[in-house]
């Protein structure tokens, strides 16, 4: 994990804290579902982020929009550069080899969209680090965890394990529709469920 993830993740539970702290202390005096304003929590955030460091964070969880993200495919000569620098590191045939058993959904071209989506993803550095070393980290760091996270585990196949990843497109056991399908915080019939209930 880099250390602007890091950062990004712990910033964003410094964020949350409070409101979560809220909720404990409403669900102590009230059985009422509490509803917290959007407004609320933008006013807030800007609280809460307005100072160079999170200014930093945030420039490194920005986002494309998505009527250009869906304008991505493989070599197009318009694609973002982020896409490119993938593309130069990772070709279609390196995806097919890396991810024998993956599910339809997690094609190359989609693959190219999700960076797309990122651009802070395989970006561009113009003081002195290495973008295309600092990108290769940044996939095999992910490619690790879609094994981990994704991953077939079946170590009768003959691919090994490590090319077993992207085999699931959801939780395993969670049926689409299903509430609550891969953590307990958001049933209803949980305390967080009922207080932070989104409305």
């Amino acid at each position: 994990m880099t250390k602007r993830t890091l950062l990004s993740v712990l910033v964003a539970g410094a964020c949350i804290a409070p409101f979560m702290a809220q909720a404990t202390m409403l669900q102590e005096t009230s059985s009422e579902p509490y509803t917290i304003k959007a407004s609320d929590l933008a006013k807030k955030e800007q609280e809460l982020t307005n100072f160079p460091l999170m200014q930093s964070v945030k420039a490194t969880i920005r986002t494309l929009d998505n009527s250009l993200v869906e304008q991505i495919e493989p070599g197009k000569a318009t694609n973002p550069a982020n896409v490119k620098r993938v593309e130069s590191i990772l070709k279609e045939s390196d995806w097919e080899y890396l991810f024998p058993l993956r599910a339809k959904e997690y094609s190359y071209s989609n693959f190219l969209k999700a960076v797309g989506k990122f651009p802070a993803l395989c970006d561009t550095y113009n003081d002195g680090r290495d973008s295309d070393a600092i990108c290769r980290k940044e996939l095999a760091t992910m490619f690790a965890h879609f094994a981990q996270e994704t991953g077939g585990h079946e170590s009768w196949r003959p691919e090994a394990e490590w090319r077993q990843a992207l085999v699931y497109v959801r939780e395993m056991g969670w049926s689409e529709g299903q509430k609550g399908g891969y953590n307990g915080e958001c049933n209803p019939d949980v305390w967080q469920g009922q207080t932070l209930a989104v409305r």
